[in-house]
Formats: C-alpha cells, sequence, structure tokens
C-alpha cells in the first residue's frame, strides 16, 4: 500500500475523509495562532502557546519594547504577507491591548492601546505564526494554573528538513 500525504491544518479535517489518503500534514493545529484565527479554523480559546515578554522600555503611553525580536518571533503577518486576525502585528498580548508591530533581532516594539504597560512588567503575546516562533525556541514550558508543569526541548529547533 502506497502512503499518500495531503492537507495542513485549514484542510486537514476535510483531507482526512478522502479515501487512499494515510496521513495528513497538520502542524500548526497542536498549538493554533493567529493566523488561524483569522482564518476562521481555530477559536480565541484554542490559542494553546504565548511568547512571555519583559517590557524593557515605555518610551511614551502608546509604546512600549519588549525583550521579544526576531531571534524570539516569526516576522510573518499572516498567509504570503496578508493581515489577517484582524490586524497587521506580528503578535499579540494575551488579555491585553498591546499589538508586536516590528522589530529588531532583540527587541520589539509594541503598541499598546488603552493597558499601561510597566517597565518590567511581563506580558505574553500570541504569534501570527506559531510554527517559525517554536522552531526559534530551545525549550516549550507546558504551564497549567501558572505552574510549570512540564519541559519540553524543540529538538528539531532550526532544522529544515
Amino acid at each position: 500500500m502506497h502512503e499518500v500525504t495531503a492537507g495542513g491544518t485549514i484542510t486537514g479535517p476535510a483531507v482526512a475523509q478522502v479515501p487512499g489518503i494515510t496521513e495528513v500534514r497538520a502542524g500548526t493545529y497542536a498549538f493554533q495562532d493567529l493566523m488561524q484565527l483569522g482564518f476562521g479554523s481555530a477559536a480565541e480559546d484554542e490559542l494553546a502557546l504565548s511568547v512571555l515578554c519583559t517590557v524593557v522600555s515605555h518610551q511614551s503611553p502608546e509604546r512600549a519594547t519588549i525583550d521579544g525580536g526576531s531571534k524570539t518571533f516569526s516576522g510573518d503577518r499572516g498567509l504570503v504577507g496578508a493581515a489577517s486576525a484582524g490586524f497587521d502585528g506580528i503578535a499579540r498580548a494575551v488579555e491585553r491591548d498591546a499589538v508586536l508591530e516590528r522589530m529588531s533581532e532583540e527587541h520589539g516594539m509594541v503598541r499598546v492601546g488603552g493597558d499601561s504597560v510597566e517597565i518590567g512588567e511581563r506580558v505574553a503575546f500570541y504569534p501570527m505564526h506559531v510554527c517559525t516562533c517554536v522552531n526559534l525556541a530551545d525549550e516549550i514550558y507546558g504551564i497549567r494554573g501558572g505552574v510549570v508543569e512540564k519541559v519540553w526541548p524543540v529538538l528539531a529547533r532550526g532544522k529544515r528538513t
């Protein structure tokens, strides 16, 4: 019997019903991300991965700098550069009105809405594209109820095959 692989996170459920398909190549579904939220293939409560960053500078009430840049987040802003999830950003703060808009290697420039942030405060962000974000990390921390329950090494970090 031949192995036939097809599909991705968005098309996976439909492809899995096609006779002869032996494997579905869905990857994002494990964590979901803002891109999937924008496509309607994930709900807000299904976003399972966030990146915890620290506010390192706060230039004005509507601007802040975090310690997460292109070595932490993917630069993706949606499918093939199109805005997704209702905004044109790189990441969105969890339960906060703040959007990561641009980056250098080590830092991210955040537009802060109605919420205020303070230097030293830790803010979690949902990434636009989780796959690339995970590939940039050495470890992923499984947290439940504010307690670290598991630490997973990212064994394929930086691998392209």
